[in-house]
């Protein structure tokens, strides 16, 4: 079983406990400092890390995660990500992080954006990364309105929230 924090409102950190041991969360959305140590109590998943120092705390912490490091799709400041000419040298930093393990690549389709261009170059992406990396396969992309063309591009995890639990 999976279920999914939406916000960094940590939600999830509340809820963990409601539900049986067995049940895997998985933390998505922006990421403040601040948080990451209530992040590393309950998520086992971390589904966006794009800047080193997080990845170093949420390490120095010792609990093993699985992370998802996202890639930027468009120039946004706002929305976050490593740009994909940054992508390799950021990966080969993670990896000297003990506690981490890089699951695959997430990113959120532009807005502006038809998203199937949009997943189409994080698969692309992927796909580079695989040829140095072949662990690293996963790809989480595409939310509510558009999870099905992230699957047709690749998505091996989609994030459906307001599906389930309505817009908040």
């Amino acid at each position: 079983m999976q279920r999914s924090a939406m916000s960094e409102k940590l939600e999830g950190s509340v809820k963990a406990h409601e539900l049986p041991d067995d049940a895997i969360w998985h933390f998505q959305g922006q990421i403040q400092s601040n948080k990451l140590k209530s992040i590393v109590n309950w998520a086992d998943v971390v589904h966006s890390i794009d800047q080193f120092s997080h990845a170093q705390k949420l390490d120095s912490f010792g609990a093993k995660k699985d992370i998802f490091i996202q890639v930027a799709l468009d120039q946004s400041e706002n929305r976050g990500g490593i740009q994909p000419s940054e992508l390799m040298n950021f990966v080969e930093s993670l990896t000297a992080l003990s506690n981490l393990r890089i699951l695959g690549l997430m990113a959120v389709a532009p807005l502006g954006e038809e998203p199937d261009s949009a997943f189409n170059r994080l698969s692309e992406i992927s796909k580079n990364l695989l040829a140095i990396h072949p662990g690293m396969r996963a790809i989480s992309a595409g939310m509510s309105n558009d999870f099905e063309v992230a699957i047709s591009n690749g998505a091996t995890h989609i994030r459906i929230g307001s599906q389930i639990l309505g817009v908040r």
